[in-house]
């Protein structure tokens, strides 16, 4: 117990004092925020001219209404300086193709009478893959329209507003006997960055373990600490040691995320209405270690059958892919967290970290569920456990010969007697 406490503690001090996990540590969630809220902040903002189109319309009434829906526009994100033009036929058409072409001219809206009578206009630009442009200019061609036919048929504006507005649906959970208001969005949006924590984290320090060995492995330092410690409680340790490191960073994560987000009053007012239970933060870390002792055994096995980093890599790429499958199958389950699908699936040990989770975020499930889920992962990890530590215990001492599956059943099977 001496010797395994000691391997436990060199790993985990060996980790969280050097450079690399201090800027992982820190670089790692900026990175996140940097690509979750730079496209949104990009796609939003403001541009500094406005875009010049000329709206060809069949009447001045049907123009103006286009250009005084578009005038408001700023508030998503983009300005127009709209002129319109009436009476126009195929050869104006052309002239104003062609001021597009030499620059004069952003792009024009062509409604002429049939085609506002089809529903069916055409905006011709020089850059037509700006989905915020296409889309405010589609809604105000159709309140614009909305407006016009309202006035033929005697209707005032305010009132056909009223009747195309969209109602707000506010959703409420029904759990236990109890309803509370959640926001759909802002649940998701937990899951998601909750899931992909866990998937991080499992992997990056997963990795490490397998690397950690081959390191030991091909420097030959592992002859001299096999001369004191016995194979097992040098993989178990190295496993505990580097999975305290990872827990030690995502609880770096969470604290920093609350310390930042509870002095808000928005954020807590938004953090009332999110479907994340007493009980889904509870298991959080448990799905955690779970999930990365069952893939940190595979990777120590892995490490051990290898003699170079570069097979090491190769090797790594096989551990990967229940994770990769598991973040494939992750909206599936989201959507019908209770489906049959999603409850089969959620028992896979190799997915159960991932989904299992996810659906405890989005609705609790029977609690008979959850208790098999962590039973059959506890029971995976032991037989994982111990496959590992005989594939470990020759395959440590192994060296300039490529390891086959016959080979692996060998180790298997000696390391047993």
């Amino acid at each position: 117990m001496r010797n395994l406490l000691l391997v436990i503690r060199r790993e985990y001090l060996q980790r969280v004092r050097t450079r690399a996990f201090v800027i992982s540590t820190i670089a790692i969630p900026i990175a996140m925020g940097g690509l979750t809220l730079l496209p949104q902040a990009l796609g939003t903002m403001k541009m500094k001219s406005a875009r010049h189109i000329v709206v060809a319309a069949s009447s001045a009434d049907w123009g103006e209404a286009v250009k005084r829906r578009l005038a408001g526009s700023e508030k998503r994100g983009t300005r127009f300086d709209v002129d319109v033009e009436t009476g126009l036929g195929e050869a104006d058409r052309k002239q104003l193709t062609e001021r597009v072409s030499q620059g004069k001219l952003d792009g024009y809206l062509w409604m002429p009478a049939e085609a506002m009578a089809a529903r069916e206009v055409t905006y011709s630009a020089r850059e037509v893959s700006d989905f915020n442009d296409v889309s405010v200019i589609r809604e105000a061609v159709s309140a614009a329209r909305t407006e016009i036919r309202a006035k033929a048929l005697g209707v005032s504006p305010e009132a056909a507003e009223d009747l195309v507005k969209n109602v707000k649906l506010t959703t409420a959970r029904i759990e236990r006997g109890k309803e509370s208001k959640t926001r759909t969005s802002a649940g998701i949006a937990v899951a998601l960055v909750l899931m992909m924590l866990l998937y991080m984290t499992v992997l990056l320090h997963g990795v490490s373990v397998s690397r950690s060995v081959i390191e030991e492995k091909t420097s030959r330092v592992l002859e001299v600490l096999l001369s004191s410690i016995t194979p097992r409680d040098l993989m178990v340790g190295k496993i505990l040691g580097v999975g305290a490191a990872g827990l030690t960073q995502v609880l770096i994560w969470v604290l920093g995320a609350a310390g930042m987000l509870l002095p808000s009053i928005a954020a807590l007012s938004m953090l009332k209405e999110v479907p994340l239970s007493g009980l889904a933060l509870a298991a959080f870390p448990l799905f955690y270690l779970l999930g990365y002792l069952l893939y940190a055994c595979m990777y120590a096995a892995m490490g051990a059958m290898v003699s170079s980093e570069e097979e090491g890599h190769q090797l790594q790429m096989i551990g990967v892919l229940p994770l990769v499958a598991a973040v494939t199958l992750m909206m599936p389950v989201l959507r019908q967290p209770n489906s049959g699908l999603a409850v089969w699936l959620s028992m896979v040990p190799f997915f159960a970290p991932v989904l299992m989770y996810l659906r405890m975020v989005a609705q609790t499930p029977p609690f008979w569920q959850i208790g098999l889920c962590v039973a059959l992962l506890g029971a995976t990890i032991a037989v994982f456990m111990t496959l590992s530590s005989r594939i470990y215990r020759i395959g440590i001492l192994m060296y300039g010969k490529r390891a086959t599956l016959p080979e692996i059943m060998k180790w298997i099977k000696y390391a047993k007697g």
